[in-house]
């Protein structure tokens, strides 16, 4: 027996004899055990329902039947393991009940029982390396069927994918519903034999496939496609892999996801068309509403210069509203122009210096800027790949905004700028009488201006253009307060030459 260990021996034979020699060779090989002995099949059944023994060393005939009939109807159902006790001859029985799960038998020879220590010790020994067995199918089984409760509850469509074939090992439920195919119809076939792109069928994954990058280089990678699924429909799907790592470290298989972005392609599609329509109509209402207000602007102009001294001062006043409100109307329009126009300009290829254009914005203001008596001041500010006429168009807004609602009273205007990795934050910062926080998200909506702000001049347009210009190259656009009171306004845009950016509309 093994030193140190507890064996607990159950015992099943009804001859005093036998069960005297099988106690003597166990006693000579010593060791921690103790021994349960029944004589009947009844007696045997009543100490299993007490305590489950280590072995049991079960006699074929017993006066009540067969011992066998100890023995579970499924071999993977034995609670403990089982040595036969079986007489001269019986052999071929006891070579039946192995078949049927026990361990080994013995032939109740002297010599046999003599031996039965080392028999016990085999015994014990297949008998623990089985239960590890088990146990380690069961972890096992639980874990695989943890797995699959888990891929299933995903949303999104999931293979397992063999590096060597491109063969499908394993999918989850949405792959098959989103495909409309059986697991037979899918599993052992090749990846791009099931989710072909559109239009391009081929014979193995290209340069273009996530996967051959992932097997390549070891790493996720992502790619977008467009598959036919089984009707035949077009699917955008995004594509995602990852690499699954053998014991060596080196790719097996690769996990592949595929999420079905149909819906927001669609959905894309139609903003597109929705925002042409919407500029395509922005375009004829200021063609349509910029032709006659020419003339009428003529046609004042023309009255205050040729037959000014014949009218009275109310007269002429009357004609210079009449201009006044004519280029008003105009600015309005070519303001909605370019709101119309943003989104749609090339990202230029080499950086452009926005401390160049805020200058070149400084000096358009001129003795605007001189009249109100406010310093404009400015810190470093990082390169960004935006069109200039953009970024002139943010700081002509914001720094005007300031220039023209800080008054003169203000303590300054402030412009910086944060280089955060990917994006770029700039600041316009006034020390003016502020905005109230129920005001500071409705002031970027077109035609939508500040309370108590009627009186200055301006459009309402200016602030929705910065917002859409910064949402069209893949930020926003806010406002903070000032602290001890006044503006902050913050616009982040992409910094890189390669934004998400700029979109249409």
């Amino acid at each position: 027996m093994d030193e140190g260990q507890s064996i607990h021996l159950l015992v099943v034979e009804d001859s005093p004899t036998h069960l005297a020699l099988i106690r003597e060779a166990l006693e000579s090989r010593g060791g921690d055990w103790r021994m349960s002995v029944a004589g009947t099949l009844a007696e045997a059944r009543a100490l299993l329902s007490r305590d489950k023994p280590d072995l049991a060393l079960i006699d074929m005939n017993l006066p009540d039947g067969l011992g066998t009939e100890l023995l579970p109807a499924d071999p993977e159902g034995f609670d403990f393991g089982v040595v036969v006790l079986t007489g001269e001859g019986d052999e071929q029985t006891a070579v039946e009940v192995i078949k049927a799960g026990a361990l080994d038998y013995v032939v109740k020879s002297a010599g046999a029982i003599g031996d039965l220590p080392h028999t016990v010790e085999r015994a014990l020994r297949e008998w623990r390396s089985l239960q590890k067995g088990r146990e380690a199918e069961e972890r096992l089984r639980r874990a695989n069927e943890f797995s699959r409760t888990v891929l299933d509850s995903m949303s999104d469509a999931l293979s397992i994918i063999d590096v060597e074939t491109f063969r499908i090992l394993g999918v989850n439920r949405v792959f098959l519903e989103e495909y409309g195919l059986s697991e037979g119809e899918v599993l052992g076939k090749t990846c791009y034999a099931v989710t072909h792109a559109l239009n391009e069928p081929c014979a193995a994954p290209d340069h273009h496939c996530p996967l051959r990058e992932t097997v390549a280089e070891g790493d996720y990678a992502r790619a977008e496609h467009v598959h036919l699924d089984k009707e035949g429909r077009r699917r955008h799907v995004e594509v995602s892999t990852a690499p699954i790592r053998g014991p060596s470290g080196k790719v097996k298989q690769v996990l592949h996801i595929s999420k079905d972005i149909t819906p927001q392609k669609l959905a894309e599609e139609k903003l597109r068309a929705a925002n042409r329509e919407l500029e395509a109509f922005v375009y004829t209402v200021s063609h349509d509403l910029r032709s006659p207000l020419t003339p009428i602007i003529g046609y004042a102009e023309y009255l205050e210069g040729d037959r000014g001294e014949s009218l009275d001062e109310e007269a002429r006043e009357l004609l210079r509203e009449i201009q006044n409100q004519g280029h008003r109307m105009l600015t309005l329009i070519e303001d909605l122009l370019n709101l119309a126009r943003i989104g749609h300009m090339e990202i230029p290829p080499e950086p452009v210096s926005p401390e160049a254009v805020l200058e070149e914005v400084l000096r358009e203001f001129g003795a605007k800027g001189e009249e109100t008596g406010v310093v404009v001041s400015l810190a470093q500010l990082p390169l960004l790949h935006v069109p200039r006429s953009l970024l002139a168009q943010v700081f002509r807004n914001l720094v005007g905004n300031a220039l023209r609602y800080a008054g003169t009273g203000g303590g300054g205007i402030e412009v910086g700028g944060e280089d955060r990795g990917d994006t770029v934050l700039i600041h316009v910062r006034d020390h003016g009488p502020g905005l109230p926080p129920s005001e500071r998200e409705k002031v970027f909506e077109v035609f939508r201006r500040g309370a108590g702000q009627e009186r200055v001049p301006g459009t309402g347009v200016g602030l929705a253009t910065v917002r859409k210009i910064a949402q069209s190259y893949g930020g926003s656009a806010w406002v903070e307060e000032t602290p001890g009171g006044g503006c902050t306004f913050l616009v982040e845009l992409n910094a890189g030459p390669d934004p998400s950016g700029p979109v249409e509309g």
